[in-house]
């Protein structure tokens, strides 16, 4: 992704561990939310997650691995402030 080392941490917010290696996995076994046991083991419940578009990052509390899932997988198609 470009530009996302120019963002400070916002208050403990990280990024998504393993994000890169699951959209690789979803490209080649496409299950798409039913990865969020995998994402929810990978960063815990507490904490804020930032899953980078582009420029931009999307934080959400590490707690709803579900909505994480899908924002990692699903990106500009379903949240068209980053298109």
């Amino acid at each position: 992704m470009t530009g996302t080392d120019n963002f400070p941490p916002a208050g403990g917010a990280r990024d998504v561990r393993g994000g890169n290696i699951l959209r690789g996995l979803n490209r080649i076994l496409p299950l798409g939310r039913k990865y969020h046991p995998l994402i929810r083991a990978l960063n815990g419940r507490h904490g804020l997650l930032a899953t980078s578009f582009d420029q931009y990052r999307l934080l959400q509390p590490a707690a709803w691995s579900k909505a994480v899932t899908s924002q990692l997988f699903s990106g500009d198609e379903v949240i068209p402030e980053f298109a």
